[in-house]
């Protein structure tokens, strides 16, 4: 489990965690140990990139799209609506870099590969995908089959932890998660086709609820689950299907 402290200058407005889960060749969480707040900001690779995929805010599902300039946050569509958003990258701490919002709240990503999951602290939650054109054109269940790996994240918003996680997934929805020395199983049912989100359930101390999401070519699942309180009692999980595991038949991409 590898923990990063973030600068308590930036806790009262931080509002925003994208946690992003690595390619098939970039499965590892990078990085590690501990990082205070500074001004050394790694901005996009790319000049100018879109990142497009599925937003959850309360229960209700929109089409997402955040366009980064550089280290700017230039545009935040929903449902092809620009809604105003503007941000960029100000530090990072450890894998996490900042964001500064327009309207002085904060948020933060930690980039790994072309995949997001995302986190508002209030409790918007959603899956973007680097070049993506759109979403899939339909989800299914056997869409989920396959073996992933990437990372686990807990925050209180003023820490870090991540964990190292692996997951299997029939056709059927049935899951086994591996975590540290736990094995974790569980299943999920198809809930929405139109933007790929599943809901079901695990077995650890008790049943808890999970929520899963496939990024539009369905290689890459941001999910939640919350047995607690959010935010400390919820983990939020980031995870790209091995090459070939999964069924990518999703929208083309760029890079």
């Amino acid at each position: 489990m590898t923990r990063f402290k973030l600068s308590r200058a930036l806790l009262p407005s931080l509002t925003a965690l994208l946690l992003l889960g690595a390619t098939a060749c970039d499965t590892a969480p990078r990085g590690g140990g501990s990082s205070e707040g500074g001004s050394n900001a790694s901005p996009p690779e790319d000049n100018v990139e879109a990142w497009v995929g599925t937003l959850q805010t309360s229960f209700a599902l929109s089409e997402l799209e955040i366009v980064f300039d550089g280290d700017q946050i230039t545009r935040m569509l929903v449902n092809g609506t620009d809604n105003g958003v503007r941000a960029q990258v100000v530090s990072q701490m450890g894998n996490v870099q900042m964001l500064e919002f327009a309207d002085g709240s904060s948020g933060g990503f930690v980039r790994m590969g072309r995949y997001a999951a995302f986190l508002s602290d209030a409790f918007d939650f959603g899956v973007v995908q680097q070049g993506a054109s759109g979403l899939a054109s339909s989800y299914s269940l056997s869409d989920l089959r396959g073996s992933y790996s990437g990372t686990s994240v807990w925050t209180d918003f003023n820490s870090v932890d991540e964990t190292s996680v692996s997951l299997d997934i029939d056709d059927d929805g049935l899951f086994y998660a591996y975590v540290d020395n736990d094995v974790i199983y569980g299943q999920v049912d198809l809930d929405s086709s139109s933007y790929g989100r599943f809901i079901g359930n695990y077995q650890s101390d008790s049943w808890t609820g999970v929520q899963m999401f496939l990024s539009p070519d369905k290689s890459f699942i941001a999910a939640w689950s919350c047995p607690g309180d959010f935010p400390t009692g919820c983990h939020f999980t980031a995870l790209s299907g091995a090459s070939g595991s999964s069924n990518s038949d999703g929208p083309d991409s760029e890079g």
